[in-house]
């Protein structure tokens, strides 16, 4: 039977805070790991994966992960390997004070004139998923730039699917894409919305138009690499299945 283990993470700017608590048996597990401002998702599921093994627990026996219930337990193994996979490959557009973990010339920033937009992509690159998502939405009805408007929905489609809300993810996505279709990570993270619903053959179509743009991105190869491997799991998982 699995256990009931609650993880909540506080991001700050050097280290990463992860509390585990066993609704079970109470037991408390706090660690910190090192933040990766260029890709926070990477520090989330690091520190998760530490508090998950120092309680000597698999993602099968979380019962909140960072706020968000996961109350199907049926599907709890696939949701916490595919949907952990999907979010260590979103990317942020950042603020012009935000370092990339690639090239500057890979790096979508967003101006100064939408500052709502700028504080959005802030509050996200610091962990505040609800309060960089309420930013950005509220910039999105400002008028700006096209490119920053692109940017901005980008990083709304990155807030509801840390928030695991994955349609309105994915119509931010299609939206910042329908704007700006030279930017390889809005492609990016659609494919790892894609990557989360299951849907491998529309996630490889996007991973491939981003490599056409940024042959050169380690992250689209590594996003090609996740989405290779979940689709292998997926398949064996369903070969497996037992006919309800």
């Amino acid at each position: 039977m699995a256990r009931r283990i609650r993880v909540g993470i506080d991001t700050g700017g050097t280290f990463t805070d992860v509390v585990g608590f066993d609704e079970d048996s109470g037991a408390l597990v706090a660690i910190k790991t090192p933040s990766t401002p260029a890709d926070p998702a990477e520090a989330f599921l690091t520190g998760t994966a530490k508090v998950l093994d120092r309680m000597g627990a698999g993602p099968e026996d979380l019962a909140v992960w960072s706020g968000l219930p996961l109350t199907d337990t049926r599907r709890a193994f696939e949701l916490a390997h595919i949907t952990a996979a999907a979010l260590a490959l979103l990317l942020l557009h950042t603020t012009p004070s935000a370092q990339s973990h690639e090239s500057a010339s890979s790096t979508t920033i967003i101006g100064t004139t939408n500052v709502l937009l700028s504080q959005g992509a802030e509050e996200l690159q610091n962990g505040h998923v609800d309060e960089g998502l309420r930013l950005t939405l509220e910039g999105l009805k400002e008028p700006g730039d096209v490119r920053d408007i692109a940017a901005g929905h980008a990083n709304a489609c990155a807030a509801y699917a840390l928030l695991m809300q994955w349609d309105d993810a994915l119509e931010h996505c299609n939206q910042a894409v329908a704007l700006d279709n030279s930017n390889w990570r809005a492609f990016n993270n659609r494919a790892a919305i894609y990557v989360a619903k299951g849907l491998f053959d529309l996630a490889f179509q996007d991973i491939n138009a981003g490599l056409e743009l940024a042959p050169n991105s380690r992250t689209l190869h590594e996003s090609l690499r996740v989405a290779e491997r979940n689709k292998r799991i997926m398949e064996k998982r369903g070969r497996h299945a037992v006919p309800s």
